[in-house]
């Protein structure tokens, strides 16, 4: 029954976030198989979206950190952390509730990564883009972007 959501899930164009929280919840009962599809059914998400999708990233996050043991690998972690540091990079600084929920959800990216004890990160391409961005938000006026970025920071 959980593979035949998830595979409705991939079907629909539409992805609202009631659908989101409720494929999200089967992440602890899927194949890995079926998590994978539904992983890369969200990455895909973010990454062809020409507006953001909060609901995607939550979703993403909810699926990472309650991912069972061995379902997503090293570089997949470091391959969704590029790709929200290239959406965090592509959007405007005074879209803040944006910019606020791209920083949680690095957060979170950091924080599963530092579970897996991911090391390496490529220091031109990623590690120093993405420390240097989230020093300029630390300046910010919004106190909760302030935080998110000191966090990930």
């Amino acid at each position: 029954m959980a593979t035949d959501l998830v595979r409705a899930f991939v079907r629909e164009d539409l992805k609202k976030s009631d659908v989101v929280a409720e494929v999200v919840s089967l992440v602890t009962v899927l194949e890995q198989e079926d998590f994978r599809k539904l992983l890369q059914e969200f990455v895909d998400g973010i990454d062809q979206s020409m507006l953001l999708d909060v609901h995607l990233l939550n979703g993403l996050v909810q699926l990472i950190r309650n991912a069972p043991q061995g379902y997503i690998d090293v570089d997949d972690l470091v391959k969704i952390l590029g790709l929200l540091n290239t959406r965090l990079k592509d959007t405007h600084k005074q879209s803040t509730r944006h910019t606020y929920q791209l920083a949680l959800t690095i957060s979170q990216v950091l924080d599963s990564m530092v579970d897996s004890q991911v090391k390496g990160l490529s220091r031109e391409q990623l590690h120093e883009p993405l420390s240097d961005y989230l020093e300029e938000l630390k300046q910010d006026q919004d106190p909760y972007l302030v935080y998110q970025a000191t966090y990930a920071y």
